[in-house]
């Protein structure tokens, strides 16, 4: 189960939201909670990076969050030998993490709460050789307390992207804090 925060799984305030493109707006809020916080989508993308940053798993790996907006994410995850298993392909543990990660940014902008991972599925459709994984999330259905997500993860190799995985989860809002 993953666990913390959203955007992602750390510990921080609430999770920001708003559009994808820099010269949007994104507002920051928690439900029920205080009112908006004016940022831009570069700034949204930074605060997301930031908590990414304080995962130590994340940053052992050398993931990037490429993407963010409310209930959308990419992160990528450089191939590098450290992450292979005996074959020369992406151990799937690794193509979890994304998928897992991913989901979580999603859900965690789409409610805009701290979350964790309740569930997900994963499918493998092909190893991931290539130079690095591509996993992008978005939030299917967001209620009050859980959002249900979905993710494709890619492998790039030479420029061309093949899809490897698919995955789904539920993720689910922590209990408020006393």
């Amino acid at each position: 189960m993953s666990d913390g925060p959203s955007p992602g799984r750390s510990q921080g305030g609430p999770a920001p939201s708003g559009g994808s493109e820099a010269h949007e707006v994104a507002s920051v809020e928690a439900k029920n909670g205080p009112p908006p916080v004016e940022v831009s989508a570069e700034t949204f993308l930074k605060m997301g990076q930031q908590v990414l940053a304080q995962q130590p798993f994340s940053v052992l790996i050398d993931a990037e969050l490429l993407a963010l907006a409310p209930g959308r994410c990419e992160l990528a995850v450089p191939l590098a030998e450290k992450v292979l298993q005996q074959h020369g392909f992406a151990h799937g543990g690794v193509v979890s993490y994304a998928a897992d990660n991913a989901l979580t940014y999603a859900g965690g902008t789409a409610l805009r709460v701290p979350v964790v991972t309740s569930e997900f599925k994963i499918n493998y459709l092909r190893p991931a050789v290539g130079e690095r994984l591509i996993a992008r999330a978005e939030a299917v259905h967001a209620g009050k307390s859980q959002a249900v997500c979905r993710c494709d993860v890619f492998v790039v190799k030479d420029g061309a992207e093949k899809l490897c995985a698919v995955a789904q989860g539920t993720i689910a809002a922590l209990p408020k804090k006393d």
